[in-house]
C-alpha cells in the first residue's frame, strides 16, 4: 500500500484518479437512485424507466463525437470540465421537475425527464473517454521524462480506486436509503421518503460532481 500513496503523490495522475473516482460516485447516485427516485417519486412505470434510462445512455453515445472534437478544439480539461458542468445542468433541471411534479400530467413529466436525461447523458459521454485519455497521456509523459514505463502500474491503481469508488458509493448509498426508511416492498413511499431520495439524488450528484470538477482542475 505505500507504493501506492506513494505514486498518488504524482499530481497529475492523483487528479485524474480521484476526479474519475467522484465522477463515477455521482454516476451511482444518478443511475441507482435516480431510478428510485422515478419509480416512486414521479411514479414512471417500467417500460418508461427503460426509456429513461435509453435516454441516459443514448446521450452519452451520440456525444462521444461532440467530446472528441471539443477535446482537440481545446484542452482535455476544459472538455472534461464543460462535460460535469453539462451533467450539474441536468441535474438541475431535475431538481425543477422534481419540485413541480405533483403539478403536470405524469405523461408530460415523463417526456421532460427523458430531456433532463439526454443532458445528463452527453455531459456524461466525455466520462467514457477524456478520463483515460488523460490517464495515457500522463503515463506518455512520465515515460518522456523518465524513461520508465509504469503503464501496467498505473492501470492497476486506476482499477483498484474505481473499483473503491463504486463499493464506497454504494455503501453510502445503501446507508442513506436506510437513514430515510425507504422501503422497497412498499408500492407507494410516504412524503418524507420520496424528499429523502430527491434529496439523495439531487445532493449526492452536486456533491460529488463538485469535487471531481475542483480535482479535474489541478490537472496540468
Amino acid at each position: 500500500m505505500s507504493g501506492y500513496f506513494n505514486i498518488l503523490k504524482k499530481k497529475d495522475f492523483r487528479s485524474v484518479i480521484l476526479g474519475y473516482s467522484f465522477a463515477t460516485i455521482a454516476s451511482a447516485f444518478l443511475t441507482s437512485v435516480g431510478m428510485h427516485l422515478f419509480t416512486y417519486c414521479y411514479h414512471f412505470s417500467s417500460s418508461q424507466i427503460s426509456v429513461v434510462l435509453i435516454a441516459l445512455f443514448g446521450g452519452a453515445i451520440i456525444s462521444q463525437p461532440l467530446w472528441v472534437y471539443l477535446s482537440k478544439r481545446m484542452d482535455k480539461k476544459r472538455a472534461l470540465i464543460i462535460s460535469l458542468s453539462t451533467i450539474v445542468l441536468g441535474v438541475f433541471l431535475t431538481v425543477i421537475t422534481f419540485l413541480f411534479r405533483e403539478y403536470v400530467p405524469q405523461q408530460t413529466m415523463f417526456y421532460i425527464a427523458i430531456g433532463c436525461l439526454v443532458c445528463c447523458g452527453i455531459g456524461a459521454g466525455a466520462m467514457y473517454s477524456l478520463p483515460f485519455s488523460m490517464y495515457a497521456d500522463v503515463v506518455t509523459m512520465e515515460m518522456f521524462k523518465t524513461g520508465e514505463n509504469n503503464a501496467g502500474a498505473y492501470t492497476g491503481y486506476f482499477t483498484f480506486t474505481y473499483n473503491l469508488a463504486n463499493s464506497v458509493a454504494l455503501l453510502i448509498i445503501g446507508f442513506l436509503l436506510d437513514l430515510i426508511k425507504f422501503d422497497s416492498s412498499q408500492p407507494v413511499q410516504a412524503m418524507v421518503v420520496q424528499n429523502g431520495l430527491g434529496t439523495i439524488v439531487f445532493f449526492g450528484c452536486s456533491i460529488c460532481l463538485a469535487l471531481a470538477i475542483m480535482i479535474f482542475s489541478k490537472y496540468y
